[in-house]
């Protein structure tokens, strides 16, 4: 499920996926999803026995993050949803 939405968040920010996202299950039952882009990633990092999700996503300014995680927001309906002030630097 978190590939996909990775795939689908990439697309709407305006990126092409440069491969297949990489998956790492972790014993405690965490799990973290990498997905490569052209000079950007976007990462998801499952939480579930902290009932967290925490995404790290990175890109030129000259695309819209914000897409990418209303993307999240729409199909998991989250009950908070914390978004420190995007950080741009030349």
């Amino acid at each position: 499920m978190l590939s996909g939405l990775l795939i689908a968040a990439a697309g709407a920010a305006g990126f092409n996926s440069l491969g297949i996202p990489a998956v790492r299950r972790r014993p405690d039952g965490a799990c973290d999803v990498a997905l490569l882009l052209d000079e950007a990633h976007l990462i998801a990092h499952a939480l579930p026995d902290q009932g967290l999700l925490v995404l790290d996503f990175l890109a030129p300014a000259s695309h819209d993050l914000s897409k990418a995680l209303d993307v999240f927001t729409r199909r998991l309906n989250p009950v908070k949803v914390h978004s420190p002030p995007l950080r741009v630097t030349t």
